[in-house]
């Protein structure tokens, strides 16, 4: 990968997953920012463009993820997405609203904090919900039919929706809804960091939330 000052964070991320740790000890929140250039990183943080491009060519040349999507048939990948990823939040959805809610009654008269992460993370589910009903019943069907319909030289009824960059942009917005919830989160908790004392379910939700946290910036950013 060729990198320059107009290159973005989401290009850099995308190349390799472990670049997220690079703009995470500059202190730059890539939240919702993946679209920004490297030059204009720079120019918040207070760095130069070449210690910035040495430390992410230094991550970029270490092995990468064994999953190669960028060459996927899309079939392929959605099927991933389904198996995957949105197995996984479904199941680990179920188990953080169960600690959350252990954690915010037990310790919550003493943290008020987790009482407010019980919240968030309650319309973060609830929204992730069906914002994967949506993948997978509408959007993702579309486009197999698409890819399918191409490969035999057919051409498909416009969708009720008219054009794919409509549900696009529809998802594009609930992904970076989803990122600012984790990113409050991750704030209310310091970075998912536990007290001393603390029982072993406060420690298994803030560990938990931070594994999950990292899948949905691997994901959606």
């Amino acid at each position: 990968m060729e990198l320059n000052e107009s290159t973005t964070v989401k290009e850099v991320i995308s190349a390799n997953i472990l670049a997220t740790d690079v703009f995470k000890k500059k202190g730059f929140d890539f939240c919702c920012g993946g679209n920004v250039s490297l030059k204009e990183v720079c120019a918040i943080k207070g760095i130069s463009f070449i210690s910035l491009k040495d430390q992410i060519i230094e991550v970029l040349s270490e092995k990468k993820t064994d999953y190669d999507y960028e060459n996927w048939e899309l079939d392929k990948l959605i099927n991933h997405i389904e198996d995957c990823h949105h197995k996984y939040v479904e199941e680990v959805s179920m188990l953080l609203i169960d600690y959350s809610s252990k954690v915010a009654r037990i310790h919550g008269h003493f943290y008020s904090s987790v009482k407010e992460v019980k919240r968030i993370l309650r319309e973060l589910v609830k929204e992730l919900s069906v914002h994967m009903k949506k993948e997978e019943l509408v959007f993702f069907p579309y486009i197999n039919n698409l890819a399918e319909a191409k490969g035999i030289n057919v051409h498909l009824e416009k969708p009720r929706f008219e054009s794919s960059k409509n549900p696009i942009k529809v998802m594009e917005i609930e992904h970076t809804s989803a990122l600012e919830a984790m990113k409050q989160i991750s704030e209310i908790t310091n970075n998912y960091a536990t007290r001393k004392g603390v029982c072993n379910t406060f420690k298994a939700l803030y560990a938990q939330l931070k594994e999950f946290h990292d899948n949905i910036y691997y994901i959606f950013i």
